[in-house]
């Protein structure tokens, strides 16, 4: 695969992880990419495939859910690693204690209009019964934007480390 950079730095502020886009080549096809894997580590090791959030249409524009298709790959680590680092977190069991009963979920730091979350900011949710989060209850919301009009997705910092530390194996 070759792999040169546009090195467009996406300034979004966050986690001191910014996507940049790369220009490779795919089966013989000049794409441009998006990753969060810094272009130092690209450039040595190479950008495996779950490390392609999406397909970048015009690298000029600005990031939006029309200018990127995202990677199926990168979608189900995404939602593979959301799952098993809330079930980790204590806040996140804190909060299913005080509930009680019923679902909690996982929305995207982007969110400006909590508590009247836009449902392309809702990532997913888990089942609660007791106090206790059911483990294998989380389901993605099928309206969640990785990229949506607010720009690339935003987690907390654990979330951005475990998904980094996923998409660069």
């Amino acid at each position: 695969m070759l792999i040169s950079a546009i090195h467009q730095a996406l300034n979004v502020g966050r986690n001191n992880m910014e996507p940049e886009i790369y220009k490779i080549l795919i089966d013989n096809i000049e794409r441009n990419v998006l990753s969060l894997i810094p272009h130092e580590e690209v450039f040595k090791n190479g950008l495996p495939n779950k490390g392609i959030i999406g397909y970048v249409t015009n690298p000029l524009n600005t990031l939006s859910p029309d200018n990127v298709y995202l990677n199926p790959n990168f979608i189900k680590l995404f939602h593979k690693i959301i799952r098993e680092t809330s079930l980790t977190e204590e806040s996140f069991k804190l909060s299913a204690q005080r509930q009680k009963q019923g679902y909690i979920y996982v929305i995207d730091q982007r969110d400006k209009h909590y508590p009247d979350t836009k449902p392309c900011d809702i990532i997913g949710a888990f089942q609660v019964v007791d106090g206790e989060v059911i483990a294998d209850s989380y389901q993605p919301n099928p309206n969640y934007q990785i990229i949506s009009e607010g720009g690339l997705f935003q987690l907390p910092d654990i979330y951005c480390r475990n998904l980094l530390s996923a998409m660069r194996t």
